[in-house]
Order: structure tokens, then C-alpha cells, then sequence
């Protein structure tokens, strides 16, 4: 038999997808599951973007575009949903975000070098790493104080014991915490990266996700200093803020046009993003920004809900303050492995309502959003995504309450 990569054999298995293959087979025997261990907005798209598929103008000719996407979609990526903060010269429209993370990696960092990165993360970036043969370097945020970022002195002392680090990225509004960076944060991140000449990736995927009117953008608090900005990557995209997951359009945006020129090489082998998927995306871009604020509303309220259930097990929680993500601890409650009660809940326990449909909630295990190799961190910790409307979400939560009544009960018979 031909060999596989050792980059194949090894690469970590993605913590919010490994119980599909589980989950439909439960499926077939008619449990109903309520998935929020995906970040899978349950909200109507953009009506911007319906509407262009609705319309009757009929596309008799899709087109490759070019690699860097379609002008006009850069446009209003720049001069729109920026708000003039960028040229669409520095916009370059990639598959999701995805993709951005992707090209990000192979742009700035070489084989060996590593990406600074504060756990926990995103998984897609270490992945992204394993798979060119980067690195990732992860400092850790701690439940217990509120995923704040540690002092200066913690991640000054990381670059300077790791001298192969050459980018820092943050993610605000945060997946998985919620978190939002303060001001503070932000200037000590960048006054980092200028100290030691490091560029600066900046995940906005939930950038108008934040529920207090005190927080900023980091895009919005950094747009006036330019040396700042021109070390800086955004990643942006369609899929959160107007519920658009599967029409994959991102982009991968900067001041500095000369970096994005030469990120553009990257794209011209897997020619361009979708020609339909781009023209539907332009008008939803082109809204105003408080367009975006009655999907931030409807988050705040769900998220509410997550928070009233861990309250009601007597489990002392910081509300998370944007995205759409959760990301509790139940060791108090004497729940250490995650995996195994994620597992549990999918594979064992369900829930018969009135009707007699049996219903169970999959949670995504707290530990896949640390690097590999992190020992224990994060093994007790679930993500909870509120991607379904208030009363799904009010029986969602209330059988996962139920099921981790039980599961604590089952181990105690158990030991």
C-alpha cells in the first residue's frame, strides 16, 4: 500500500467535528440532536444576499474571476464595511476566512517559524501550521480570570524564549470565549509587535458581534495609527455577522497593499473564489454598519439564556462579551473530561419530551482549542455555540442541564 504523510497521519482531529460520524449514526436510530457545538448561525441570511438569488437577473456565463476577487466586492469591503479604513487594493477575497488563515501562514512565517497565539484558539491556526510545517506558540487565558490576556511581562518573556516567532494573532470578538479585547490589550500587543518587528493578525469574523456599547473594534481603535495598521492582516468574512456560513466568501485585508499583492500569488493556483458568491455578497457589505446591530441584539438575548442555565448548577460564570460562543468550566461541578461527556451526551443520553422525540445537545470539548501537547489544559471546559433562537435554546440547555445531572450521577454509581 502507497504511503501517507506523516503530516496526514498526525494532524490533530478538529474538536467541533469529530462526533459527526457518531451523531448520524444516533440520527438513523431518531434522536434529535440540538448542535451547538457549531457555529452555525440558525438566523435567516442577509436579505441582501436572498434577494440576489431570487432576483430574476439570471448569471448565463459564471466566470474564473480575478484571483483577488472581484472589484467591486473589494470595494465595498474597504469603503463599506470599513468605512474607507482600506483601498480595495488591500482587500483580497478568499474562501471564508478559512483560506485567509491559510494564506496568512504560508505569506509570513517559514518552515520552522511560529505564530504567537493566545489558547484558547481558534484550531483552525494550528492546523493550518501542521499542515505547511509552521508552528504555533500558544500563551495561555485562564477561566478563572475571565480569558483577560496575561501581563506584558508573561508574553514578552514568550518572545524572547522563542526567537522563531513572527506573527501575533488575536481574535476579538474571541472564538471560543466570547472575549473582547479592552484598549489596554490592544496597546500592548502592538507595542510588542513594534518592538520586536512582528506582524499582527486580526480575526474580526464577529467584529459588530459585541454586546457592550463600551467595546471597540480593534479595526476601529488602531485605523489612526498607520504604523500599526501596516503591520496589521484582518480577516474578515460573511458567514457570522450576516449568517451567510455556506456561501464562503472572506477576505484577507491590509493597508499594506504591497504585502497583499504578493499574498495574491497565493490564489492564482486554486484560481478564484466562486463568481456568484461574490456578486451576491456585495450589497449585504455595502449596508450600513447599524444594519448589523439587530443581529447583535438577538446573540445578546441567547447568550443570556446560556449563562441563567450554568447559573441555575451553581457554576459562577463571566458572561461573554461578543461572538456567539461560550466556553464554560465544569470542573466545579466534578467534570473533568470533556471528551467523555461530550461523548456521552451523543452516544448515551437523551432526552423523550411529551411527543416522545428523543432529544440530546452535542457541546464541542473544551481541550481541541489548545495546541497539541498541552497537557490538561482546557479538558474540562465545553464551547456552547447559541446559534438557535431563544426557546430551541431554552430546551437545548435545559437537557444539557439534565444531562450533566445525570452523567455526574452515572460516574458516582460508576466510582
Amino acid at each position: 500500500m502507497p504511503q501517507l504523510s506523516k503530516m496526514l497521519q498526525t494532524i490533530p482531529l478538529n474538536p467541533i467535528r469529530f462526533l459527526t460520524p457518531l451523531i448520524e449514526a444516533r440520527e438513523k436510530e431518531g434522536i434529535f440532536f440540538y448542535k451547538l457545538n457549531i457555529g452555525q448561525p440558525d438566523l435567516e441570511i442577509e436579505p441582501a444576499i436572498s434577494e440576489f438569488y431570487s432576483s430574476e437577473k439570471i448569471i448565463n456565463h459564471i466566470e474564473y474571476t480575478n484571483s483577488q476577487g472581484i472589484q467591486s466586492l473589494r470595494e465595498a469591503w474597504a469603503n463599506d464595511y470599513y468605512e474607507g479604513k482600506f483601498t480595495s487594493a488591500g482587500v483580497m477575497i478568499t474562501n471564508g476566512s478559512s483560506e485567509g488563515m491559510l494564506f496568512i501562514t504560508l505569506a509570513l512565517l517559514n518552515e520552522g517559524e511560529a505564530n504567537l497565539t493566545f489558547s484558547p484558539i481558534y484550531p483552525n491556526y494550528e492546523s493550518f501550521a501542521h499542515m505547511t510545517g509552521r508552528k504555533i506558540i500558544s500563551v495561555p487565558r485562564l477561566a478563572k480570570e475571565g480569558y483577560r490576556f496575561p501581563s506584558k511581562n508573561v508574553i514578552e518573556q514568550t518572545i524572547k524564549d522563542n526567537l522563531n516567532i513572527k506573527v501575533i494573532t488575536i481574535i476579538s470578538p474571541d472564538n471560543p470565549t466570547g472575549y473582547v479585547m479592552t484598549g489596554e490589550e490592544i496597546d500592548m500587543i502592538f507595542s510588542l509587535a513594534t518592538q520586536y518587528d512582528l506582524w499582527v493578525v486580526i480575526d474580526e469574523a464577529y467584529r459588530d458581534i459585541r454586546f457592550n456599547k463600551q467595546s471597540t473594534a480593534v479595526s476601529d481603535y488602531i485605523s489612526n495609527k498607520k504604523e500599526w495598521m501596516n503591520r496589521s492582516i484582518f480577516l474578515s468574512s460573511t458567514s457570522k455577522e450576516f449568517s451567510a456560513c455556506g456561501l464562503r466568501v472572506g477576505a484577507l485585508i491590509s493597508t499594506n497593499t504591497d504585502l497583499v499583492k504578493e499574498i495574491v500569488k497565493l490564489g492564482m493556483p486554486r484560481l478564484s473564489v466562486n463568481e456568484v458568491a461574490q456578486l451576491s455578497a456585495i450589497k449585504a457589505l455595502s449596508l450600513p454598519r447599524t444594519a448589523r446591530k439587530n443581529v447583535m441584539e438577538k446573540y445578546k438575548k441567547r447568550r443570556d439564556v446560556v449563562v441563567e442555565i450554568f447559573n441555575e448548577l451553581g457554576v459562577d460564570v463571566i458572561k461573554p462579551e461578543g461572538a456567539l460562543y461560550f466556553l464554560p468550566d465544569l470542573a466545579p461541578l466534578g467534570i473533568t473530561d470533556s471528551i467523555d461527556f461530550a461523548k456521552w451526551m451523543v452516544g448515551k443520553y437523551y432526552w423523550t419530551d411529551s411527543d416522545g422525540t428523543k432529544k440530546s445537545v452535542v457541546v464541542t470539548p473544551g481541550g481541541g482549542f489548545y495546541p497539541s501537547g498541552s497537557n490538561d489544559e482546557g479538558k474540562s471546559l465545553i464551547r456552547i455555540a447559541y446559534v438557535v433562537d431563544e426557546e430551541k435554546l431554552k430546551e437545548a440547555m435545559n437537557i444539557l442541564k439534565m444531562g450533566i445531572t445525570e452523567f455526574i450521577r452515572v460516574n458516582k454509581r460508576r466510582n
